[in-house]
């Protein structure tokens, strides 16, 4: 967190860095729709829309696999339940520590499972029209989250530093101190309130 230390603006300025901070923090503490936007990143790039449908498709296509066969399931619960739910225990409980990048080593184990569910059910059904719309359905779903992933990358990543930076100079008088408690606020705070050498 930021803020100024001073006499009388110590009390209304860790508010506005609060608010700041925030928006550009690498860790938050979860709710709901925060889970289900980690959790449709890690499927198809993206939080909105058609993503929203490939998480759902994804999430479909596991459940009926498990109805087959359920060996995947103490991989889902140990790779994909337990990181996610003591994760967000520990933002709870502790400190937030919330941040999709925590999540990037259940990929390969969520892609795994999404293939043995997918190979179950091909295995399972009868009928070459309802395999040839299973694969291509897959394939549908791999082209999709191919694209999203591209498009999430290419996106420019803004931040507010500079707006705080800027917020807290203007409001600080000669003799204060601007502190920046949490070590990445530290960093990317200290660059824009140095401004131009």
């Amino acid at each position: 967190m930021a803020g100024i230390a001073g006499d009388h603006r110590r009390a209304r300025l860790p508010a506005i860095a609060n608010a700041m901070i925030r928006s550009v923090n690498h860790v938050t503490v979860p709710d709901g729709w925060i889970v289900l936007d980690t959790l449709s990143t890690m499927t198809a790039g993206s939080s909105v829309g058609p993503a929203l449908g490939l998480l759902a498709a994804a999430v479909a296509i596991i459940a009926l696999g498990l109805t087959v066969d359920r060996r995947p399931l103490a991989l889902i619960l140990a790779f994909l339940v337990l990181p996610i739910g003591l994760l967000f225990l520990v933002s709870h409980a502790l400190r937030p520590a919330w941040h999709l990048q925590n999540f990037v080593v259940i990929l390969p184990i969520l892609t795994l499972i999404l293939a043995a569910a997918l190979v179950t059910l091909y295995r399972t059904f009868r009928g070459r029209r309802l395999r040839m719309t299973l694969v291509l359905a897959a394939a549908a779903l791999v082209l999709v989250m191919a694209e999203r992933g591209r498009e999430l990358a290419a996106a420019p990543k803004p931040n507010v530093f500079q707006t705080l930076a800027g917020a807290l100079r203007a409001q600080a008088e000669p003799g204060d101190t601007i502190l920046a408690t949490d070590n990445f606020a530290f960093w990317s705070l200290a660059r824009y309130a140095a401004g131009p050498r």
